[in-house]
């Protein structure tokens, strides 16, 4: 079963604010002889040092990802293997400027 959520945003108006461009995150998993899978990698784990490496709280803050990449590789080595899934995106706040500056210029 999938799940999905989306919203429909605008980022051709002045109504957001980069965080930070290019916010990367990594997991890593283990596979014995490069077939058994012993750990694998975890996109919650990716996600979640993604938003780490921002380096800033973002609790009670309107933030999305935008530009979001998923990078998949294996390092293999004589008796096993390492994959890897890298995140990275922008990470962007939405602000209010957009409704202050139409309310502005209807005064």
């Amino acid at each position: 079963m999938t799940q999905a959520t989306g919203t429909n945003v605008q980022l051709t108006q002045k109504n957001y604010k980069v965080i930070k461009a290019g916010a990367m995150g990594k997991s890593w998993g283990f596979r014995l002889l490069g077939i058994i899978p012993l750990a694998s990698p975890e996109y919650s784990m990716a996600k979640k040092r993604l938003y780490d490496s921002v380096g800033e709280t973002l609790n009670g803050k309107a933030v999305a990802l935008a530009n979001q990449t998923e990078d998949r590789s294996l390092m293999y080595l004589i008796l096993f293997s390492v994959p890897k899934l890298t995140l990275t995106a922008d990470v962007i706040e939405f602000t209010d400027s957009a409704r202050s500056v139409t309310a502005e210029s209807s005064k």
